[in-house]
């Protein structure tokens, strides 16, 4: 793990999963956003249904409603965007619907590994040519970055008789395996580099540190190996 720079000053379009910007707003970091969009340049981009999966659903709920306030006011100040859908957007992400169907059976029923918000960043990332996908979900990761491991990590997650479609898998890769993916522990890295923790918190390793482990232990699937072999080579 590490900040993952890119070349400073270029524009930069990052499509988030709810999952990420969930964790982030979860551990009081979402106005670091704002600092690291405008350190890097990053446009930090939506689908509608991230929207509604961070905002519109759980601010109707007590447990998740100040958390869902932060995201929306993130959107209302400018420094998330949700993007509207469009026909093409729309085609794009019926032909992902279809391939996510024939992945993977369980117990001989299909088994759809991707969650419609996903797919939707997916589909978006590709129509509007983002620089990187930032997610936690390890499954969809895994699906990208790692599909020949993904079998095994299934298969430790159900019991039963799991089986990929390898034609589905190469064709799933041709379109989506090279994405760049961020996790938001890597975000959180990114603004600790960059000095873009402003006033959110306190710019020690310390801090830092209690950051990248408040992600893990919020979702983001990143290891505790991981966060000490990357604060071994913070100064």
């Amino acid at each position: 793990m590490n900040g993952d720079k890119m070349p400073a000053g270029a524009p930069k379009k990052f499509v988030l999963d709810s999952s990420t910007i969930i964790t982030i707003s979860d551990n009081c970091l979402i106005r670091v956003m704002k600092n690291l969009a405008q350190k890097e340049n990053i446009s930090f981009i939506i689908p509608q249904s991230v929207y509604t999966e961070s905002v519109e659903t759980p601010i109707r709920i007590r447990k998740y409603e100040l958390n869902a306030i932060r995201i929306r006011d993130a959107v209302d100040e400018g420094y998330i965007r949700v993007q509207k859908s469009t026909p093409q957007l729309r085609a794009r992400l019926e032909r992902l619907q279809s391939l996510a169907d024939n992945l993977c059976t369980f117990n001989g029923e299909r088994m759809r590994l991707l969650q419609l918000g996903e797919m939707e960043t997916l589909a978006l990332m590709r129509e509007i040519n983002a620089d990187a996908l930032g997610i936690d979900e390890r499954t969809t990761r895994m699906l990208i970055e790692e599909p020949r491991n993904l079998l095994g990590f299934l298969r430790k997650r159900h019991e039963g008789k799991i089986l990929l479609n390898d034609s589905a898998l190469s064709e799933f890769a041709r379109e989506y395996g090279n994405i760049k993916i961020v996790r938001s522990a890597e975000l959180i890295a990114l603004a600790y580099e960059d000095g873009s923790f402003g006033q959110e918190l306190h710019t020690s390793k310390q801090a830092l540190e209690a950051a990248l482990f408040a992600a893990k232990y919020g979702g983001c699937a990143v290891s505790a190996d991981e966060i000490k072999s990357y604060m071994g080579q913070i100064r």
